[in-house]
Formats: structure tokens, C-alpha cells, sequence
């Protein structure tokens, strides 16, 4: 009977996905009302999270892994740029399209930033940024396992390499190992901050 009962929730939890897909793609509606309206009290939260079949959190880096079905967006692009990978002496790993750096970084003005506090368990820092197109739009988010000159400059090289034009300028916080990073990766770009 449990069988049949977790089964069933599957299938509503399915078919509430299904619905809040359908409704994203097809609505000007904020992503609050949709839920909101879509919100089925017999299927909360908890029901969710009780019947998930994750799997248990790593302990060391060279535990993480992807799924093959996670990091595709909507558009069918890879959101995984890169992974340093576990063996790597610099470990990060970059989320991101190919089309957002390509078509986003290039000569725009660019804003990054790092913080600590929302890390994952066995990263130090989550690296932000943001290019001025009008408006300022998120780009790209890393996950660093240090915060040295030498993690920016693995970071930025995996960022440069897809780039044909160099963006216009970079501006950061006031970290010196990043500045000095961006001055190695980009030695024409006259304007750091």
C-alpha cells in the first residue's frame, strides 16, 4: 500500500512540475502567483522532501558530481562551463552558458564579486558576475575552493578562453589577488577598480 501511496504522490509531484512548466513558459505572470495559484496543500513541502531520493551530501571534493540531465538549461545549452575537476590543485567549477559569455562578456562593462558566507560545505568562496547591457544581468557564478591569486587566474583563463574581444572594463571589490588576476588575464584592459 506505501508503494502505491508514494507512487501516487510522484505522479502529482510530476504533474505539478509539468503545470508550473507550462505556466512559466506560456505566462508574463511572476514566478510567485504561478506557484501560488498552481500550490496544491495536499502536496507540501514536506511530502516533497520526505519522499526525495537525493543523494547524500559529499564529504570531499572529489565525491561531487553532476548528473548527466542537471546542468541543461530550458534551451537545451550545458550550464556546466567547466569543472576543474577533483584532482585539480585549484578546484572550481563554473556555471554558465557558452551564448552568455560569448554574446554578454564581450565588450561589456563587467562586475564581480565574491562571497563566503553562502558557500557549499567544501568551497570557500561563490564567485558572481555581472555584465552592464542596459541593465546589469548575472552571467556566471563560480565555486571556489580557495581564495588566492593563483584560483583567480585558473578562473578567469576558463572564463577568457571563450571570448573573442576582451570585455571593457572589470570591476570588483577591492581584493588585490583578483585585480592582479584580471591584470594577467586581460593585460590589455587598462581599467580595473
Amino acid at each position: 500500500m506505501k508503494i502505491f501511496i508514494q507512487l501516487a504522490n510522484k505522479i502529482k509531484i510530476l504533474d505539478r512540475r509539468r503545470k508550473i512548466g507550462q505556466k512559466v513558459e506560456f505566462s508574463d505572470e511572476k514566478p510567485r502567483k504561478i506557484l501560488h495559484e498552481l500550490n496544491d496543500n495536499n502536496l507540501d513541502d514536506e511530502m516533497i522532501a520526505n519522499n526525495a531520493n537525493y543523494p547524500p551530501n559529499p564529504e570531499k571534493l572529489s565525491e561531487i558530481y553532476f548528473p548527466v540531465f542537471f546542468p541543461i538549461t530550458k534551451k537545451k545549452e550545458n550550464f556546466l562551463y567547466f569543472d576543474s575537476g577533483a584532482d585539480s590543485e585549484f578546484l572550481f567549477i563554473i556555471f554558465t552558458t557558452e551564448s552568455n559569455l560569448n554574446q554578454n562578456l564581450e565588450n561589456a562593462h563587467v562586475f564581480v564579486d565574491g562571497t563566503f558566507d553562502i558557500a557549499p560545505k567544501l568551497f570557500a568562496q561563490v564567485y558572481t558576475i555581472h555584465a552592464l547591457i542596459d541593465v546589469c544581468f548575472p552571467m556566471a557564478n563560480g565555486l571556489f575552493s580557495r581564495k588566492t591569486e593563483e584560483m583567480y587566474v585558473e578562473f578567469l583563463n576558463a572564463v577568457q578562453i571563450k571570448l573573442k574581444h576582451d570585455p571593457f572594463s572589470i570591476t570588483s571589490d577591492f581584493k588585490k589577488a583578483f585585480i592582479n588576476a584580471s591584470m594577467k588575464v586581460f593585460p590589455k584592459l587598462n581599467e580595473f577598480r
